[in-house]
């Protein structure tokens, strides 16, 4: 198959990460929801119009189906519907802006103005010059009801200096929590204190924002250097705005099968998204679709996402099988447990139910998950590294009674700690501590749990990544919920709940790793050997 790589968005980091791939030979699809004249378009952007780049202008993404280097991807467009092959998939749709006047009570006018609207009468895209006639009092609303983020900020400053300097007018910013920690933003601020632009700051009580019939506006407000009130009537105000997700992303996200955070973003607070991962293989948010950043940092994201996907189409992804889910063929009854469940939308539907082996992550979920074990590893699984751990039989709790604790760690959290633990404590670790590294706690069923415990394990713990930060995204939900069910029918099989036990921990977290061990060792100590392990001695 050709190497294809679509991108939905015409913003920055859409173009860029497009020049990037054209530039290193890889055919590019973007796919525009607005209308955009090719020729000019190349001309303006890429600098060149001889690219290996399709436009699909005035369109929109309505189906999805494949996996990482074998992506269906059907376009709409001119209500004509065209299908193409993709080798991999970047979303980097422009965030929108959401004026602020209901916010401050106010209603537009000639005198009262969002931010954009000052942007592009200062960079010439519309014909308000009156706006920048000399001598006007201006005043800049930002941040006074909520935060406001560093990219409005920046840009409200640099107006501000804009206007301070270059039109000659008084210009005031009232604003809430003035954060400066953006890169650049301290600079900036000083730039402009020392331009001549007045600063106001309102944290602890409100300004009282009045707004007349013919749009002049009086705000009084307390000022806090001076502990007395101020007022106010500037000639024109200046209101800022908020930066929201992309209208298209819900949509794209519907059609992509991808996680969203609370806000809309196509990137979840989850670190193992960094920087411009989903939770699908292949498909990539970069720039404003994954979260609100300055524009360095958007263009920091092409160029990963432009890497990525030149690795990718490379033949750069691990293709290798060993480790990955395999449903069988006869078995399967089709419950379709395991399409509804994989975080990775890496099972498939055609004739009969298959897992596409490039897509899988082998976290392990679908295995744990299938009502009627039908699904198996492809290469050695959990239940083989649990064969190879042996647990001798011990008598009568004594003295020298050592608990065999099992523990099972995700590779990409608890794994790490316990090796630098291993490397910097080993002797602060249970000398009764047996280790079974898992691609993901959501592989962890409840028959290695209970099999780890007819094996003669006196205890055993489950070590998952924190919530929100579980590579698959709720393997670590799925691990508590199996760890809470065997824990309510212990007592019914003669053993003491107290036996199992579920922390969460990141892979930094050595010592805490050390401790946890440790607090549940004392635990078992206290209660003493299994009964199973008593029977082994004894047997």
């Amino acid at each position: 198959m050709t190497v294809k790589v679509l991108i939905a968005g015409n913003g920055a980091s859409a173009i860029y990460t497009a020049k990037e791939l054209s530039d290193n030979g890889i055919d590019t699809v973007l796919v525009s929801g607005k209308a955009i004249d090719r020729v000019n378009f190349l001309k303006d952007t890429i600098q060149k119009e001889d690219t290996g780049i399709l436009i699909y202008s005035d369109s929109e993404i309505i189906s999805c189906q494949g996996c990482v280097n074998d992506f269906q991807i059907t376009i709409r467009s001119n209500e004509k519907d065209s299908s193409e092959n993709i080798s991999g998939i970047v979303i980097a749709e422009e965030y929108r802006r959401k004026d602020n006047f209901e916010s401050y009570g106010l209603k537009p006018s000639p005198s009262v103005i969002s931010l954009s609207e000052i942007t592009n009468a200062i960079e010439g895209r519309s014909n308000h010059s009156a706006l920048l006639k000399e001598g006007l009092k201006v005043l800049f609303l930002t941040g006074c009801f909520q935060e406001s983020n560093p990219v409005i900020l920046n840009e409200v400053m640099t107006r501000a200096l804009q206007l301070q300097k270059k039109y000659h007018q008084e210009v005031f910013i009232l604003t809430g929590n003035l954060k400066v920690g953006g890169e650049g933003l301290e600079k900036l601020y000083r730039e402009t204190k020392e331009a001549g632009v007045f600063y106001a700051k309102v944290n602890q009580i409100p300004p009282v924002i009045e707004q007349l019939d013919n749009g002049s506006v009086t705000v009084v407000y307390q000022d806090e250097i001076l502990q007395s009130l101020a007022k106010i009537s500037p000639d024109m105000v200046v209101v800022d705005e908020e930066l929201l997700p992309s209208e298209n992303l819900e949509a794209l996200a519907r059609v992509f099968e991808l996680n969203q955070d609370k806000t809309g973003f196509l990137q979840t607070d989850n670190v193992h998204r960094e920087p411009v991962f989903t939770n699908r293989k292949g498909i990539l948010a970069a720039g404003p679709s994954r979260r609100i950043a300055d524009h360095h940092a958007y263009l920091d994201d092409a160029a990963n996402a432009a890497l990525v996907m030149m690795n990718l189409t490379g033949g750069k992804i691990d293709s290798d099988p060993v480790g990955k889910a395999r449903i069988g063929v006869v078995e399967c009854a089709r419950c379709l447990t395991c399409f509804r469940i994989c975080p990775h939308k890496a099972i498939r539907l055609e004739g009969r139910v298959t897992v596409y082996a490039d897509a899988c992550e082998g976290c392990g979920i679908c295995i744990a998950e299938c009502p009627r074990e039908y699904i198996t590893w492809t290469g050695p699984g959990i239940s083989d590294d649990l064969e190879k751990i042996h647990i001798s039989g011990t008598a009568e709790q004594t003295e020298d009674f050592i608990p065999v604790i099992v523990a099972f760690c995700c590779t990409r959290s608890a794994g790490k700690s316990f090796r630098t633990a291993a490397d910097q404590f080993q002797s602060s670790l249970p000398k009764g501590l047996k280790i079974v590294e898992v691609p993901c706690a959501g592989g962890i069923s409840m028959g290695h749990i209970l099999s780890t415990f007819m094996k003669g394990a006196d205890g055993v713990i489950l070590l998952t990544c924190h919530p929100g930060n579980c590579y698959s995204e709720v393997g670590n939900q799925y691990a508590k919920s199996r760890a809470e069910n065997v824990k309510s029918r212990l007592s019914v099989m003669g053993f003491e709940k107290e036996r199992l036990h579920l922390e969460t921990i990141a892979a930094n977290m050595e010592t805490d790793f050390v401790r946890i061990v440790n607090a549940f060792q004392k635990q078992l100590l206290k209660i003493g050997p299994s009964s199973i392990r008593k029977n082994l001695k004894n047997s």
